[in-house]
């Protein structure tokens, strides 16, 4: 377990900070100051994790990690830490094929399965609705353990948990999301909520799942609860219409119902003009549609989250030092504040999509230990939850975890495990005067 939190330390070294703790500690020298153009100074090694003493896993054999390819994906980054933490040999992250051809993935899931040193594989961002995905996993060696990363995004978790081969599948709750949500926009004093929305994300049975769940909540609560159509942002033609018809038109909103308003929207790409006319206009902003402090805040609020470097890792990708979380949220509590907006905009304390990435691979790690059940189709949740409290712990941030297995047709999926995240309200730290 102790190699499990240094793993977690080092979570922040890669992705998140730049420190340097414990057992993994790398030469003082190694990062300095930023220089006059923004550029983090480096001591000559051409990769910041050069250098760098791996550990060894607690278990034998290897853990594969597969995300997106892209450096900007939570779970990519995730992925990358454990990858330099146990070393190369150990972890092995691979990324989908950006083409996303049938032929393609399946060889990436048959390669990995065909390594006899796997003992757990590790599944994130799979677009469901492809049918040939759900073949290759069933094609996994039996004795792999797999854990399957839920995406908030176009699976229905019923259809999910009956025809995918996983030992373990975690992701955000969408319907607690949603009961949630209605719950903290009153509690900060909203009395209506606009959603913004387009037909092909209500056609997604979790999206609307979670509007019908919003709808309801705001009913029984008393909140008036507004649907609007916007353009689909994924349309070549509307991508960069959205941004601005957002900008343009929720500050219309807040004229016609008041700065007593909160605004939810679905798409990623609708999130920063979102957050952006909620300062300018003083409304009320509960969480983007992807739960995280990440996601819009600190591109809104004008918060340099990420230093960058002159190098590249070794997918090409352009090599930046994270800040610490902790410093993330004061600062964004700061300039809430500033604002005159404390009270007026929350969010999840950490990244839905780094939360279940982690403590998939920790559970991973316990299972491959034989510390947790080995009972297929069956998971030991208070040991999940142990995880989820000792990785914010370890993040140093005050975040209650609630994790509860599915729930369907009066029977309990046991290996189905959702969860949600408290809310952190902005703007109750400010700088010293």
């Amino acid at each position: 377990m102790k190699r499990i939190i240094a793993t977690i330390i080092m979570l922040m070294i890669i992705t998140l900070t730049g420190c340097r703790v414990g057992v993994l500690e790398l030469p003082p020298d190694d990062v300095g100051q930023p220089d006059d153009n923004g550029w983090q100074q480096e001591s000559g090694d051409p990769d910041p994790g050069e250098g760098q003493i791996a550990v060894n896993l607690p278990v034998a054999g290897k853990i594969a990690i597969v995300t997106s390819p892209s450096d900007q994906d939570e779970a990519f980054r995730v992925a990358r830490a454990f990858a330099r933490s146990y070393g190369e040999e150990q972890v092995v992250h691979k990324t989908w094929p950006p083409d996303g051809s049938e032929r393609a993935i399946t060889e990436t899931l048959q390669e990995i399965s065909e390594d006899p040193e796997v003992g757990a594989l590790i599944v994130t961002h799979l677009v469901w609705g492809q049918r040939f995905i759900v073949q290759a996993l069933s094609n996994i060696r039996d004795e792999i353990f797999v854990v399957y990363i839920a995406p908030i995004i176009y699976a229905s978790p019923n259809d999910v948990a009956a025809d995918i081969r996983a030992d373990l599948i975690i992701g955000t709750d969408l319907q607690r999301f949603g009961e949630n949500y209605v719950m903290q926009a009153k509690t900060m004093g909203a009395d209506k909520i606009v959603y913004y929305s387009f037909p092909r994300h209500n056609a997604v049975p979790a999206f609307a799942r979670r509007l019908e769940v919003m709808k309801a909540a705001a009913e029984r609560e008393g909140v008036e609860f507004i649907e609007l159509e916007t353009l689909d942002p994924w349309n070549d033609v509307f991508y960069n219409l959205v941004p601005t018809f957002l900008v343009q038109d929720l500050p219309r909103q807040v004229r016609d119902f008041g700065v007593n308003t909160a605004f939810f929207a679905s798409a990623c790409l609708m999130q920063r003009p979102v957050i952006s006319q909620i300062i300018a206009t003083g409304a009320i902003f509960v969480s983007p549609c992807c739960p995280s402090p990440y996601h819009g805040y600190l591109e809104s609020i004008g918060i340099d989250y990420e230093i960058p470097t002159r190098e590249n890792d070794d997918f090409g990708m352009p090599i930046v030092v994270r800040r610490p979380l902790p410093e993330l949220l004061r600062e964004i509590d700061e300039a809430v504040y500033a604002a005159g907006m404390a009270g007026r905009i929350s969010s999840w304390a950490v990244s839905d999509s780094m939360m279940w990435t982690t403590i998939g691979f920790m559970y991973a790690v316990e299972w491959l230990s034989g510390n947790v059940t080995q009972e297929r189709g069956a998971i030991d949740i208070d040991a999940l939850g142990r995880l989820a409290s000792e990785y914010t712990a370890q993040l140093g941030i005050d975040a209650g975890v609630t994790l509860e297995p599915l729930k369907q047709g009066g029977e309990t999926i046991w290996h189905y495990i959702q969860g949600v995240v408290d809310y952190h309200v902005f703007g109750g730290v400010r700088s010293e005067e």
